[in-house]
C-alpha cells in the first residue's frame, strides 16, 4: 500500500483542501456567519464602527482586551466579545 493510499493521509488531504478553500473565502472578503447572527469585525470595521486607530486596535490586542479568531490570514472579533470586554453598547 502507498502512502496516498492511506486512509489518513487521504483524510488529512480532504482537510486541506477545506482549509484552502477557508482561506479563499477570507482573501476574497466573504465574512463569517452564524446561526445566531452575531456580527464579525475585521480590522478595517474595527476602525471604522470604533473609531479607533490601527495603535489602538493593536494596543487592545497585546493588552489581552480583545482576542481575535483567525480565519485564514485575516484577523475577526466577535461583536458581543468586542462590547462585553470593553463594556460598551
Amino acid at each position: 500500500m502507498t502512502m496516498k493510499d492511506d486512509p489518513m493521509y487521504m483524510l488529512i488531504e480532504k482537510i486541506l483542501q477545506v482549509l484552502h478553500r477557508i482561506e479563499a473565502l477570507a482573501e476574497q472578503g466573504v465574512r463569517p456567519t452564524l446561526a445566531n447572527s452575531d456580527e464579525w469585525l475585521d480590522a478595517v470595521d474595527m476602525l471604522q464602527k470604533f473609531h479607533i486607530s490601527r495603535t489602538t486596535l493593536y494596543r487592545l490586542k497585546k493588552q489581552g482586551h480583545l482576542v481575535p479568531k483567525k480565519l485564514g490570514k485575516k484577523e475577526f472579533y466577535l461583536l458581543s466579545d468586542v462590547q462585553r470586554s470593553l463594556k460598551i453598547g
